[in-house]
C-alpha cells in the first residue's frame, strides 16, 4: 500500500525548487511540512483532511521522518507534543471535528513554552459535505489564544505550513493552519520550494519541567505572546489588499473566500470599483488593515465560511473607532448563516449593491438547472456493492423480526460507513452523534428502560478511536446491551486506511493487529460471538443468540472491506441470476439493496419484472444469494475459473506464504483456513 501511494504522488516529493506540478491542496500542505523539515507527522483519517497524512506516510521512507495514523486525534496531538518537547518539528492533521477530540490537550500545551515547532492543520468541512456538522476551527484558535493562518491557494498552503513551524518556535506555542474542503480537495498548480533538513536530532531536556501549573502565570504569559503575535507575523505579509480601488464599498474576505470574492468582482466588472482585503491570519486579526479600509468605505462586505468570526472582529474595530460604517455579512443577515459563501451568492449580493452597473443574478438555481435536476435519476444513500455491512444489517433485520422485537428495540449507531443503516432499506439505526457515543448512549438506555432490548452498532476504527471507554462502562455497569461491531478491518469511509485490527500497521507495514474480542473479554464481556458478515445464516443465528441474553454481549461481524486494496481477494467471481427461477418478488432489491442487482421488464412473470446482475458493479461477494427466497441467485463458476487462470501465480505464492508462516504454529485448523481464505 505504501509503495503504491508513493508512486501515485511521486512529483510531490521531488527535490526541485521552482518546479510547478499538479497537486491537491492537501498534498501542498504535506509538501510544506516536508520543506520545513518535519520530524513527526500524525493524525486520524477524516475527510477532508485524510490525504495530508497519507502523503506524509508515503514520503516518510524518502525523508526519514516518522509518520503514522494515530488511534484518535488526541493521541496524535499528544504524540506531537512529545516530539515538540524533544525539540522536534511535528505536525498534526485532522478534520474539524477532530479538533474537538484533541482540544483538551491543546488547551493545556498552549500554557507551556514548547521547544520544537508544533503545527495543527485543521480542515473544516464547510457545508458538512462529508460530516455530520460544519464547524469553524478558527474559534478554537481564538479560544486557545494561538496564532491561526488561513491560506487561499495551494502555494500559500505550502508556504504557510512552512512558516507556521518558524512562528511556532519563535513564539513557543502551537500554530493552527486552517484549511477548508474546497482548498484541501482543489487540484491546481503548485510551485515547489527547497526541502530543509531537520534542524537537530530530537532529545528530551529533563533539566526543565514541561508543565503549565499553577496556571495563572503561564496564562498571563500566553496572553502576552498573542499580543505580540502581530509583530511576529507582520514580516510574512500574510494579509494584503488584493485590490485597492473603490472608496465606497469594500470587501474583506477570509482565507479561501478571497477567491470567491475576487471571482465575483471580475465577473461583474467591479474590480476597479471595490477594495478587496484578503485576511489570512484568523488569529490575531489585522486590525490595523481593518482601520485603513474602514476609514475609506461606507459599506463593508465580509466574506467568510461557517461562523461570523471575521465579521465580529471588523465590527469591534468599527466600534472602537466610533465609525458608522455599515457591515454586510453573515451576522447582519445579508449572507446565508450556514453553508458556503459561494460565487453565486456574492454575485446576487453585489448585483443589489451596484444596481444598473451589474446584471441581477439569482442566488438560487435557475429554471433550466431545476428542470435538468428534476430529470436526473434519484439515487438513495447506499452501501457499496460487496459491502459486508449490508449482509450484517440484513441478518440483523431478520433476527429482530424473528424475535418480535421490531417495534420495541432501541438501536443506536455511530460514525462510519455503517451509519447508512439509518436509511432504507434497513432503517435500523435511530441515533448517531459523535465518535464512540453509541456505547455510552446504549448503556444509559439499557439501564433506564430495561424492558426494551438495547443494541449498539459501532465499527472497528471507531471502537478503537473513542468507543473503548464506553464499552468498558457497559461491562462495569453490567448493562444488558448487545454491542455489534462491524469489523471491516479498515477505516473504510475515508479511504481504507489501516486500523488497529488490520493486518497492517498504521504506517502501512505488515503483521500487526489487535483482536476486538480480546479487548471485550478483558473488559469483562462473557458473551462474545464472531461471525463472517458475508455468511447471512451464520450471522442471523449469532444475532438471535446475543439478543436473547440479558447481559452485556458482543457480536463481531467480521469481513474485510470490499474496496480495500490491501485485502483484495485473488479468487474473484460474479453473482448470476437464474432467469428461470426469478419470480420478480424484489426481495433482493427492496430489502437487501445491493446496487449491483438491477431490474428489467419481463412479461413472463406476474410481476412483470426480473432481476439481473450488473457485472461491472458486482464484486462477487455472494451475500446476495441469501436474500433470494427462490434460490435464484448463485455464483458464476466460469468467472471463478477465469480468475484462477488470471491470478494463478499470485495464488500459488499466497498459499506458499501462508503455509510457510503458519505450519509450525500450534493453532486450530480453522485459524489456518481463515488466513488462507482471506488471502485468496
Amino acid at each position: 500500500m505504501q509503495s503504491n501511494a508513493g508512486n501515485k504522488i511521486k512529483p510531490i516529493f521531488a527535490d526541485a525548487p521552482g518546479d510547478r506540478i499538479l497537486a491537491m491542496g492537501n498534498q501542498a500542505i504535506a509538501r510544506g511540512a516536508i520543506e520545513a523539515g518535519v520530524q513527526l507527522a500524525t493524525g486520524y483519517p477524516g475527510t477532508p483532511a485524510t490525504e495530508i497524512i497519507e502523503t506524509l506516510i508515503a514520503g516518510s521512507p524518502l525523508f526519514g521522518y516518522q509518520a503514522f495514523w494515530a488511534v484518535n486525534e488526541k493521541v496524535a496531538f499528544d504524540a506531537a507534543t512529545g516530539a515538540s518537547f524533544a525539540g522536534a518539528r511535528s505536525l498534526v492533521a485532522v478534520k474539524h471535528v477532530g479538533v474537538n477530540v484533541l482540544a483538551d490537550s491543546l488547551l493545556q500545551i498552549n500554557h507551556i513554552d514548547i521547544a520544537g515547532g508544533l503545527v495543527l492543520v485543521a480542515v473544516d468541512d464547510v457545508g458538512g459535505m462529508s460530516s455530520n456538522n460544519e464547524q469553524d476551527s478558527r474559534c478554537y484558535a481564538e479560544f486557545a489564544e494561538i496564532p491561526c493562518l488561513e491560506p487561499a491557494t495551494l502555494d500559500e498552503a505550502r508556504r504557510f505550513v512552512k512558516a507556521a513551524f518558524d512562528i511556532s518556535e519563535a513564539m513557543q506555542v502551537p500554530v493552527m493552519v486552517r484549511s477548508v474542503n474546497r482548498l484541501s480537495h482543489l487540484t491546481s498548480g503548485l510551485h515547489l520550494g527547497e526541502i530543509a533538513a531537520p534542524a537537530k536530532k530530537p532529545y528530551f531536556d529533563n533539566t526543565r519541567h514541561w508543565v503549565g501549573f499553577p496556571c495563572l502565570e503561564p496564562h498571563r504569559k500566553l496572553r502576552e505572546k498573542i499580543k505580540q503575535a502581530n509583530q511576529v507575523l507582520e514580516p510574512y505579509g500574510f494579509n494584503r489588499l488584493e485590490q485597492h480601488s473603490g472608496k465606497d464599498i469594500a470587501i474583506i474576505a477570509a482565507g479561501f473566500s478571497v477567491n470567491y470574492a475576487a471571482e465575483a468582482l471580475r465577473m461583474l466588472g467591479l474590480a476597479e470599483r471595490v477594495t478587496l482585503l484578503g485576511v489570512r491570519t484568523a488569529n490575531p486579526q489585522p486590525t490595523g488593515l481593518f482601520s485603513k479600509v474602514i476609514a475609506q468605505a461606507s459599506k463593508i462586505v465580509v466574506v467568510e465560511d461557517v461562523n461570523w468570526h471575521l465579521e465580529s472582529a471588523v465590527l469591534e474595530t468599527i466600534a472602537a473607532a466610533g465609525s458608522q460604517v455599515k457591515v454586510i455579512g453573515r451576522r447582519s443577515g445579508d449572507l446565508p448563516p450556514v453553508g458556503e459563501t459561494t460565487v453565486d451568492i456574492l454575485l446576487a449580493l453585489l448585483g443589489d449593491l451596484f444596481p444598473g452597473s451589474a446584471p441581477a443574478v439569482a442566488a438560487t438555481p435557475t429554471g433550466i438547472t431545476s428542470e435538468i435536476r428534476a430529470k436526473l435519476p434519484q439515487r438513495g444513500i447506499n452501501f457499496c456493492a460487496g459491502c459486508p455491512h449490508r449482509g450484517s444489517y440484513y441478518s440483523l433485520s431478520k433476527a429482530i423480526r424473528s424475535l418480535g422485537l421490531e417495534d420495541s428495540i432501541a438501536i443506536v449507531g455511530d460514525i462510519g460507513c455503517y451509519t447508512l443503516g439509518i436509511w432504507e432499506p434497513f432503517n435500523l439505526l435511530k441515533s448517531m452523534t459523535s465518535m464512540g457515543a453509541s456505547m455510552g448512549t446504549a448503556s444509559a438506555i439499557a439501564q433506564l428502560a430495561p424492558e426494551q432490548k438495547t443494541l449498539a452498532v459501532i465499527g472497528d476504527s471507531t471502537l478503537f478511536h473513542a468507543g473503548q471507554p464506553g464499552l468498558l462502562q457497559i461491562a462495569l455497569n453490567q448493562a444488558p446491551v448487545t454491542v455489534v461491531v462491524t469489523d471491516n478491518r479498515v477505516t473504510a469511509m475515508t479511504g481504507t486506511q489501516p486500523t488497529a485490527s488490520t493486518d497492517l500497521d498504521l504506517r502501512g507495514g505488515t503483521d500487526h493487529s489487535v483482536k476486538i474480542e480480546d479487548l471485550a473479554r478483558a473488559y469483562g464481556f462473557d458473551h462474545i460471538f464472531v461471525g463472517d458478515a458475508y455468511n447471512v445464516p451464520q450471522m442471523f443465528s449469532l444475532f438471535r443468540k446475543a439478543l436473547a441474553i440479558d447481559a452485556p454481549s458482543m457480536v463481531i461481524a467480521r469481513r474485510e472491506c470490499a474496496l480495500a486494496e490491501q485485502t483484495a481477494p485473488l479468487l474473484q467471481t460474479k453473482a448470476r441470476v437464474k432467469s428461470g427461477k426469478c419470480i420478480g418478488c424484489r426481495e433482493c432489491i427492496d430489502n437487501f439493496g445491493c446496487p449491483a442487482l438491477q431490474v428489467k421488464e419481463d412479461s413472463s412473470n406476474e410481476t412483470g419484472v426480473k432481476v439481473f446482475v450488473d457485472t461491472n458493479a458486482c464484486v462477487g461477494c455472494g451475500e446476495c444469494k441469501y436474500a433470494c427466497p427462490e434460490d435464484a441467485i448463485t455464483l458464476d463458476l466460469s468467472a471463478l475459473a477465469k480468475s484462477i487462470r488470471a491470478n494463478r501465480r499470485q495464488i500459488f505464492s499466497a498459499v506458499f506464504r501462508t503455509i510457510r508462516k503458519n505450519y509450525w504454529k500450534i493453532k486450530p485448523a480453522w485459524s489456518f483456513k481463515k488466513k488462507l481464505r482471506t488471502l485468496l
